[in-house]
Formats: C-alpha cells, structure tokens, sequence
C-alpha cells in the first residue's frame, strides 16, 4: 500500500513538473549538499527550478504528467542514479548552457577516478623549503628547492584520464591548488513540445541547431 507521503510527494512532483514547458533530468549524485544549494541558487537567476526525489516516484510523476504532454513518458529512460527534475521556460540547448554555467572545479579527496590526465606544471609553489619537498616527492612531484623557493622541476602527468586518484595524491593537488573534479548538473534528458532531446545532443550550439532545422523547414517546403 502507497503511503500518504508518498502520494502527497507524486501530487507536488506533478504539479511542479506541470508548471514548466521544458522538464529536464539530471543526476545529483556526489554532489554535496552545499554545492546543491549554491546551485539552486544560481539557477533561480535563471527562473530555473531543481527539484530531487526518489527515483520512484519521479518515475510516476513524470507518467502522470506524461497522459496530457505526449512524449514525456521518454523522460523516464534517463531516470537513473540519484535523479532530480529541473524545470525552465528555456529551450533544452539554453537549458544545457545554463545548467553547464554553474559548474566549478572541485578537489579531490581519493578514490575518485580522474576525468582526463592531471598535469602538475613545471614551476615556482608558493611554499617554503621544508616537508612539503618530501611530500611532493613520494607522490612522484618532481619537487626541489631553488632559492630557497620550493619548485616543479618539470611537468609531471600524475594521474592519467581513468585511472584511480589516490588519498596522497589528492591531498598533494589540494595543497598545490590543482582542482581535478568538475561538479555540477549534468543535463542527461530534456522534454519540451513533445520531444526528448538526449543530453549529448544539446551540447551542439542552439543557434546553429535553429539554423539547421529552418534549412531543413525550408528546403521541405521548396
């Protein structure tokens, strides 16, 4: 038996997702919560509105909504991990624009797996001669002491793309100011006018994709 929180929650998910032409999906998970909040906030200049739930009953939500918008019910293909809805009068390309906007480089803290090679440059650091040159080193930094400055000798690929950041390694970024991770609201699906448009194809420019489709408009009425 559907409990009354859990269809009271469906009954707000549903007017919520009603109050907006374009519904898109993103996933929050690993996100932090105070990354959320300033995201949320950031989105509100945007009339932007991120709402998170249980997966479930998005999914019902979203077939609820779906019997008087047709095609909605695609949505709930890209309701996955730990999913939230984002409603906007933007069309799906701006929608992406904005929500990529928000995002910000974070540090890593281990255990994450690196998105694309972390280069340590060659160059001055703004400590002092002391543990940290030892500190740098046993992580394979090729750190010395110039001038009583501690520097880079040379470029240095940490961590290659896919491979696991380690805890001394994450620590040894963090202290350097080298910021890995990139958090923030990755659009996975939009819904609007009847049409779900896959986050990978609203990475295209909506200016050029209007062009695209006026041509393809006009060369079908030629």
């Amino acid at each position: 038996m559907v409990s009354e929180s859990k269809k009271a929650e469906v009954k707000e998910l549903v007017s919520i997702i009603s109050s907006k032409p374009v519904v898109g999906l993103v996933d929050i998970t690993r996100i932090p919560a105070p990354a959320i909040q300033k995201m949320r906030k950031a989105m509100r200049e945007h009339a932007i509105l991120v709402r998170a739930s249980k997966n479930s009953l998005l999914e019902h939500a979203l077939a609820e909504v779906a019997k008087s918008n047709a095609g909605l019910d695609g949505l709930k293909h890209y309701v996955g991990g730990q999913a939230a809805v984002v409603l906007s009068t933007e069309n799906p390309f701006k929608l992406w624009k904005s929500l990529n906007s928000t995002k910000s480089k974070s540090p890593a803290k281990g255990g994450e797996i690196a998105p694309e090679d972390i280069i340590v440059k060659a160059g001055d650091t703004p400590f002092r001669p002391g543990p940290i040159v030892s500190e740098l080193q046993k992580v394979g930094i090729p750190a010395a002491i110039e001038k009583s400055k501690v520097v880079i000798k040379s470029d240095k690929v940490l961590v290659k793309a896919g491979e696991k950041i380690s805890r001394d390694i994450a620590l040894a970024l963090t202290k350097l100011e080298i910021y890995p991770l990139t958090i923030g609201l990755d659009l996975k699906a939009a819904y609007a006018e009847g049409m779900v448009y896959p986050g990978d194809v609203l990475v295209v420019d909506d200016v050029v994709f209007a062009g695209k489709i006026a041509l393809a408009s006009a060369r079908a009425f030629a």
